[in-house]
């Protein structure tokens, strides 16, 4: 919830990929399988939810989300 707020406040200044540290950051190790179970899968199933306080996602968010996942499961 708080990152859908922090990304909700910022608007177009940073996007998840910057917040995030770049795809660069995600590597197959526990870091980056943690930073995407407690992190980005539940930010995900937020915004996805359409509630009225959940800002939408913008396209290159949901780019970097899915080369994330890729990534990592690959």
């Amino acid at each position: 919830k708080l990152v859908a707020m922090q990304m909700q406040a910022l608007g177009d200044q940073y996007s998840l990929e910057q917040i995030c540290g770049g795809v660069s950051a995600f590597s197959a190790n526990e870091k980056s399988l943690n930073l995407l179970i407690n992190f980005i899968l539940p930010m995900c199933i937020r915004v996805g939810s359409h509630c009225r306080d959940t800002p939408r996602m913008s396209h290159t968010d949901i780019s970097f989300v899915l080369t994330v996942i890729i990534n990592l499961l690959s």
